[in-house]
């Protein structure tokens, strides 16, 4: 029981450090790119909860990837525990970008509530955000149990 509680307490912290990280680029950038919205518009709810749907959606998702850096990713790295998680979400991150070119059917792009993942400057938050959710679940997630 401990192990699970340990992997979901870890995906939640990650997945929240991902969002802290996301509202800075955000201040600093400008660029409406925001995977709250991302995941909350795929829903069939109103626009105006699309944040609040899309961020359960995040933090589900980062307790998804924290069990499956704590079964895979962490025995099949090597160095510190936070470089391994760094790794590890900069390689999914990677693998999983040329999704964007989908977005031209994501709702959130076609009003113009969020903009495009298409851009060099997208790519570098979403990495940027990416390495802060890697170091903070590799750094909470033990080396072995």
């Amino acid at each position: 029981m401990r192990r699970v509680a340990g992997i979901i307490g870890a995906g939640l912290v990650s997945g929240a450090a991902f969002l802290v990280a996301q509202a800075i680029d955000r201040s600093i950038v400008r660029n409406k790119v925001d995977d709250r919205v991302l995941l909350g518009r795929l829903l069939p709810v109103p626009p105006s909860r699309a944040t609040a749907f899309g961020t359960a959606m995040h933090l589900a998702n980062s307790v998804i990837f924290s069990t499956v850096f704590r079964l895979v990713g962490r025995d099949l790295l090597s160095g510190p525990m936070w470089w391994r998680g760094v790794v590890f979400a900069t390689v999914e991150n990677t693998l999983l970008y040329p999704i964007a070119i989908f977005e031209d059917f994501h709702p959130a792009l076609r009003d113009g509530q969020m903009d495009s993942f298409q851009s060099w400057t997208a790519f570098a938050q979403e990495t940027w955000r990416h390495v802060v959710l890697g170091a903070v679940l590799g750094a909470l997630t033990p080396p072995e149990d």
